[in-house]
C-alpha cells in the first residue's frame, strides 16, 4: 500500500513535466476584398485555455451576460489590417485558429454558425507571420495566402 501512495505523489509530480507547452507567437495581416465587414478572432482546438484564444461559444458558455457583445476585430471592406503580435501557449497538436464571420454578428449569433457555414472561414496558423485575402466566392468565405506572409 505505501508503494502505491509513492507511486501516485510521484506520478502527479511528475505530470507537469510530461505535459509539453510551447509558447509560439503569430502575426497575420488580412485584407477583406468581400463587399461587407468580416469579424475576426484567435481560438485554439485545444488546451490550455487563455484570454485572448477564446471562442465565441466559450464565451457564451462561460460568461452568457456578454452573449449580445461583438468578438475580435472588425475589418472593413476594402481595408488591410495589420494585427499582432499575439502569443499563446500550446500543447503538442494543439493549433492556432483564425476565425473569421461575415459581418458583425454578436456571440449569440456566431454559436449558431457551423463548421461548414458560407458565412464561416477558420484558417490554421503556423507561428510567425503570414497574410491573407479573404474573398467571398459564390457565398462563400475562402482565404488565399498573399504576400507578406512566412
Amino acid at each position: 500500500m505505501r508503494n502505491v501512495k509513492h507511486f501516485l505523489l510521484l506520478s502527479l509530480l511528475l505530470l507537469p513535466a510530461c505535459t509539453q507547452v510551447e509558447k509560439r507567437s503569430f502575426q497575420f495581416s488580412l485584407k477583406n476584398e468581400t463587399a461587407t465587414p468580416l469579424s475576426a478572432g484567435l481560438t485554439k482546438n485545444g488546451p490550455p485555455q487563455e484570454e485572448g484564444w477564446i471562442a465565441p461559444h466559450e464565451v457564451a458558455m462561460m460568461a452568457p451576460q456578454l452573449s449580445d457583445r461583438k468578438w475580435g476585430w472588425v475589418i472593413k471592406p476594402g481595408e488591410t489590417k495589420m494585427l499582432g503580435p499575439f502569443t499563446g501557449h500550446f500543447e503538442p497538436n494543439v493549433q492556432a485558429i483564425l476565425r473569421i464571420y461575415a459581418g458583425t454578428p454578436t456571440i449569440e449569433e456566431m454559436v449558431s454558425f457551423s463548421r461548414d457555414d458560407p458565412e464561416r472561414l477558420d484558417i490554421y496558423l503556423w507561428p510567425g507571420k503570414s497574410a491573407y485575402v479573404i474573398r467571398n466566392v459564390g457565398g462563400r468565405l475562402q482565404y488565399q495566402s498573399a504576400e507578406g506572409g512566412h
